[in-house]
């Protein structure tokens, strides 16, 4: 196996070990990096090939027997294996990488010679040795990749009979969305990258290609749901659509009222406290703990999952988006270079306070301790700053990778910006709402955040007591 072999085999199998989530500055090399060290792995990938494309194909009990069909296009998709490299390669990265410093090559030629000289080889034999020897000396990084391919293969596994088996009450969750929908088939997996947890289990993001009647011209699209390997029961009792989820299962009703269809009746039966409607999603949880007999071991919560609408950009309730395109532009509160930030935070602060723009007791004028900000808004912060003009990470470590690739540390990033905010304007006590949006804006912006501002704004008004309504 030498580098023109490998890359021919990672191309058949439709690895690109590339990812939307790559940092725009080094994502060019990120994947010819990557292809050398997917000589470490190149095995399992073909094993979950095999197993995704012919183990799952036979009858039952061996395969998904008569359900194969629904689900073998998403099954025999390149993304799906792409998914499994990108999550050997975080493990295999760092053991190559102590390894290459410990023979002291300094540099990418020298990176390619480590491999052409130390793991690849036209003998095929020899080439297997060489793998083998590399996790001799690394047996955490071998385990790690051994037990990441079987979780992998069997979370897959475990999501499609349950697919399979659930394929009606998903479509039932949203047949009022989509009048007649039906499920034509799974198109496509995507993991999400998250921790294994509950025996190897991720969340993953199903698509599946649909068929549906608007008015009385037939539409084919595709429909976007999370599915989750945990207990969604308290969720759906949170902020649950009762109609939906009721409709979904079909038998006894799953709830009466969530608490946010309680709080949105209680605001809209008293409009002078100027409440705006909390949003509800389409939840669908199969196997609620509260449902399930006690065991011998105890309560068998790894055998509750769910379904959970995709969140995406799109306008909520629209059914048609023509070429991706939202005639009403709905989306997050980015801010981006060119844009008026007062708008946009104004508009943040009625929705997550409700209350009305105008006439409120949470004015600007308010204080607001700056101390004891929660890390997720740290993480937030930073990481909207890093990525000024790109969608805020969807969660606390991917803000602090992508902060760390722009030079800005991570865990102090919002903390310093408020601190240097305050020494700017010479206040020992914390600053005003819009003082500290002014300074925050000031001190990003001389170091090309500029998109960060709203963020502190945000982060220092969540941190602050409750304000008198």
């Amino acid at each position: 196996m030498d580098l023109n072999q490998l890359q021919a085999e990672l191309s058949r199998l439709g690895v690109t070990l590339s990812s939307n989530s790559d940092p725009a500055n080094i994502a060019a090399a990120l994947p010819g990096q990557r292809q050398y060290r997917a000589s470490l792995y190149l095995a399992q990938l073909q094993a979950a090939e095999t197993f995704f494309t012919t183990t799952l194909a036979q009858p039952l009990p061996i395969g998904l027997g008569a359900g194969y069909a629904f689900v073998q296009t998403a099954l025999q998709s390149p993304e799906l294996l792409n998914s499994l490299a990108l999550s050997l390669d975080l493990w295999v990265g760092p053991a190559v990488q102590q390894h290459i410093e410990a023979n002291n090559f300094a540099n990418y030629a020298a990176y390619q010679n480590y491999f052409n000289n130390n793991i690849l080889n036209l003998v095929n034999a020899t080439y297997n040795v060489n793998v083998a020897a590399f996790y001799v000396q690394y047996p955490i990084t071998a385990n790690a990749v051994q037990r990441i391919t079987a979780n992998f293969q069997a979370n897959i596994r475990e999501a499609c009979e349950r697919i399979i088996a659930d394929r009606v009450n998903i479509q039932n969750l949203f047949i009022d969305q989509f009048p007649g929908l039906t499920l034509d088939s799974l198109k496509a997996i995507k993991s999400t990258g998250s921790d294994f947890h509950k025996g190897g289990k991720q969340v993953l993001i199903l698509t599946f290609a649909t068929s549906w009647w608007w008015g009385y011209i037939p539409w084919w699209s595709d429909l976007k749901v999370v599915y989750k390997p945990t207990d969604l029961e308290v969720d759906c009792l949170l902020v649950g659509n009762t109609a939906a989820v009721n409709n979904a299962i079909g038998g006894p009703a799953f709830q009466a009222h969530s608490l946010a269809e309680i709080f949105n009746a209680r605001g809209a039966a008293n409009p002078p406290a100027g409440f705006e409607a909390l949003p509800t999603y389409r939840i669908l949880p199969r196997n609620p703990t509260s449902a399930l007999p006690m065991g011998p071991g105890g309560l068998p919560v790894r055998n509750a999952y769910g379904y959970i609408e995709h969140l995406g950009y799109d306008l909520t309730g629209s059914q048609v988006p023509y070429t991706n395109l939202y005639l009403y532009g709905a989306s997050d509160f980015l801010i981006f270079q060119y844009q008026n930030e007062v708008p946009i935070i104004t508009d943040f602060y009625h929705r997550m306070s409700h209350r009305r723009r105008r006439g409120s007791a949470s004015g600007p004028g308010q204080r607001v301790p700056a101390q004891g900000v929660r890390e997720p808004a740290v993480g937030h912060a930073a990481g909207q700053a890093a990525r000024a003009g790109e969608r805020i990470p969807a969660d606390r470590g991917t803000a602090k990778r992508n902060v760390r690739h722009q030079g800005l540390p991570a865990a102090r990033g919002f903390r310093s910006v408020v601190r240097a905010a305050e020494q700017r304007a010479g206040q020992g006590a914390p600053l005003r709402d819009d003082d500290m949006a002014a300074h925050a804006q000031g001190h990003l912006r001389e170091r090309g955040h500029a998109g960060a501002a709203a963020s502190c704004v945000v982060a220092n008004r969540l941190a602050g007591p409750a304000r008198p309504a």
